[in-house]
Protein backbone atom coordinates (compact mmCIF):
# COMPACT_ATOMS: atom_id res chain seq x y z
CA UNK A 1 0.00 0.00 0.00
CA UNK A 2 1.10 3.74 -0.85
CA UNK A 3 0.41 5.86 1.56
CA UNK A 4 0.28 10.37 0.76
CA UNK A 5 3.76 11.04 1.53
CA UNK A 6 5.45 8.26 -0.33
CA UNK A 7 2.87 8.74 -3.47
CA UNK A 8 4.48 12.47 -3.24
CA UNK A 9 8.21 11.43 -3.64
CA UNK A 10 7.57 9.06 -5.90
CA UNK A 11 6.11 11.24 -8.04
CA UNK A 12 8.48 14.36 -7.25
CA UNK A 13 11.39 15.50 -9.18
CA UNK A 14 14.64 13.89 -8.57
CA UNK A 15 17.54 16.03 -7.21
CA UNK A 16 19.89 16.80 -9.83
CA UNK A 17 22.53 13.84 -9.42
CA UNK A 18 19.66 11.87 -9.42
CA UNK A 19 18.91 12.49 -13.22
CA UNK A 20 18.36 9.67 -16.04
CA UNK A 21 20.14 11.01 -18.38
CA UNK A 22 19.88 9.50 -22.19
CA UNK A 23 22.49 8.27 -24.31
CA UNK A 24 22.20 11.63 -26.65
CA UNK A 25 22.04 13.97 -23.34
CA UNK A 26 18.53 14.47 -22.42
CA UNK A 27 18.39 14.21 -18.53
CA UNK A 28 14.41 12.97 -16.91
CA UNK A 29 13.86 13.96 -13.59
CA UNK A 30 10.17 12.23 -12.70
CA UNK A 31 8.13 9.55 -13.42
CA UNK A 32 5.89 11.51 -15.11
CA UNK A 33 8.92 13.09 -17.72
CA UNK A 34 9.86 9.06 -18.10
CA UNK A 35 6.10 8.81 -19.54
CA UNK A 36 6.41 11.28 -21.56
CA UNK A 37 9.97 10.25 -23.30
CA UNK A 38 9.04 7.15 -23.94
CA UNK A 39 6.19 8.07 -25.92
CA UNK A 40 8.56 10.23 -28.23
CA UNK A 41 11.63 8.71 -27.76
CA UNK A 42 13.15 7.82 -31.36
CA UNK A 43 13.89 3.93 -31.56
CA UNK A 44 17.43 3.82 -31.25
CA UNK A 45 17.50 6.10 -28.12
CA UNK A 46 15.45 3.51 -26.61
CA UNK A 47 17.03 0.47 -27.99
CA UNK A 48 20.19 1.78 -26.25
CA UNK A 49 18.48 2.04 -23.26
CA UNK A 50 16.24 -1.23 -23.19
CA UNK A 51 17.60 -4.58 -24.87
CA UNK A 52 18.49 -7.99 -24.56
CA UNK A 53 21.62 -7.13 -22.14
CA UNK A 54 19.50 -4.49 -20.10
CA UNK A 55 17.33 -2.19 -18.95
CA UNK A 56 18.67 1.07 -17.90
CA UNK A 57 15.34 1.95 -16.66
CA UNK A 58 14.90 -0.62 -14.03
CA UNK A 59 17.86 0.13 -11.62
CA UNK A 60 16.59 3.99 -12.07
CA UNK A 61 13.61 3.33 -11.26
CA UNK A 62 14.34 1.18 -8.60
CA UNK A 63 17.61 2.73 -7.05
CA UNK A 64 16.35 6.28 -7.25
CA UNK A 65 12.57 6.76 -7.88
CA UNK A 66 12.34 4.18 -5.33
CA UNK A 67 9.25 2.74 -6.82
CA UNK A 68 10.08 -1.16 -6.22
CA UNK A 69 6.05 -1.75 -7.84
CA UNK A 70 6.80 -0.13 -10.78
CA UNK A 71 10.58 -1.12 -11.26
CA UNK A 72 9.21 -4.83 -10.80
CA UNK A 73 6.16 -4.34 -14.09
CA UNK A 74 8.38 -2.64 -16.10
CA UNK A 75 11.79 -4.66 -16.02
CA UNK A 76 10.27 -7.05 -18.80
CA UNK A 77 9.01 -4.66 -21.04
CA UNK A 78 10.54 -4.55 -24.46
CA UNK A 79 8.92 -1.79 -26.26
CA UNK A 80 8.11 1.66 -26.10
CA UNK A 81 4.89 1.44 -26.05
CA UNK A 82 4.69 -1.24 -23.47
CA UNK A 83 6.70 1.14 -20.68
CA UNK A 84 5.41 3.73 -21.64
CA UNK A 85 1.99 2.24 -20.72
CA UNK A 86 3.34 0.56 -17.37
CA UNK A 87 5.05 4.07 -16.69
CA UNK A 88 2.09 6.67 -17.29
CA UNK A 89 -0.16 3.71 -15.52
CA UNK A 90 1.57 4.25 -11.95
CA UNK A 91 1.88 7.93 -12.21
CA UNK A 92 -2.36 7.78 -13.06
CA UNK A 93 -2.59 5.59 -9.57
CA UNK A 94 0.09 7.67 -7.80
CA UNK A 95 -2.18 10.74 -8.69
CA UNK A 96 -5.65 9.40 -8.39
CA UNK A 97 -4.27 8.97 -5.06
CA UNK A 98 -3.10 12.19 -4.57
CA UNK A 99 -6.39 13.87 -5.38
CA UNK A 100 -8.52 11.12 -3.24
CA UNK A 101 -6.44 12.55 -0.55
CA UNK A 102 -7.03 16.25 -1.23
CA UNK A 103 -10.62 16.24 -1.60
CA UNK A 104 -11.05 14.09 1.89
CA UNK A 105 -8.75 16.51 3.39
CA UNK A 106 -10.73 19.65 1.68
CA UNK A 107 -13.98 18.02 3.38
CA UNK A 108 -11.97 17.63 6.27
CA UNK A 109 -11.13 21.25 6.53
CA UNK A 110 -14.87 22.61 5.52
CA UNK A 111 -16.35 20.59 7.83
CA UNK A 112 -13.54 21.86 10.45
CA UNK A 113 -15.03 25.43 9.17
CA UNK A 114 -18.28 24.94 10.21
CA UNK A 115 -17.67 23.47 13.66
CA UNK A 116 -15.72 26.43 14.49
CA UNK A 117 -18.40 29.13 13.38
CA UNK A 118 -21.09 26.97 15.31
CA UNK A 119 -18.70 26.85 18.12
CA UNK A 120 -18.21 30.98 18.10
CA UNK A 121 -21.97 31.77 17.36
CA UNK A 122 -22.68 29.77 20.11
CA UNK A 123 -19.95 31.37 22.73
CA UNK A 124 -21.60 34.85 21.42
CA UNK A 125 -25.31 33.57 22.52
CA UNK A 126 -24.21 32.08 25.97
CA UNK A 127 -22.02 35.48 26.47
CA UNK A 128 -24.73 37.56 25.37
CA UNK A 129 -27.21 35.91 27.56
CA UNK A 130 -24.85 35.73 30.81
CA UNK A 131 -24.27 39.48 30.06
CA UNK A 132 -28.10 40.49 30.02
CA UNK A 133 -28.44 37.81 33.84
CA UNK A 134 -25.27 39.70 35.23
CA UNK A 135 -26.80 43.21 34.15
CA UNK A 136 -30.44 41.83 35.76
CA UNK A 137 -28.28 41.23 38.89
CA UNK A 138 -27.21 44.37 39.18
Amino acid sequence: MCNITRAKKLLAPVEREGFFRLHLGAEIESLEELADALEVMDDVTFSHHVNKERNDFHPWILDVIQDKKLATVIKTATTKKMMAQKVRRRVGQLQKKLLAYDATDSVTMHNGMKDFLLGLIVGLFIGLVVSILLRGLA
